[in-house]
């Protein structure tokens, strides 16, 4: 599973730092936040219908690689900055 989720950090670092710092915080935390929810909620989906199996499980681990990757590299700036009003 570390694997799986590391692989994307490994294999778009470059690309994503540069989009990372050419976009808004405000943009890319929402933007990492909702692929985020639409993951969890596809794992829901296949849990609650029973039909999730270990490789469901690895390719969305796989797949919330990049969105954790961006947010922690900026998720902790833009949390202070949202708490205190300064974006």
């Amino acid at each position: 599973m570390a694997f799986a989720n590391g692989v994307p950090s490994w294999l778009f670092m470059l690309w994503g730092g540069v989009i990372a710092d050419r976009m808004k915080r405000r943009d890319l935390i929402i933007i990492t936040q909702t692929v985020m929810m639409i993951l969890a909620f596809i794992l829901a989906g296949l849990t609650f219908t029973h039909l999730v199996r270990p490789w469901h499980i690895i390719v969305l681990a796989f797949c919330l690689g990049w969105p954790m990757r961006s947010r922690l590299r900026h998720g902790r700036p833009l949390s202070w900055s949202l708490s205190t009003g300064r974006i």
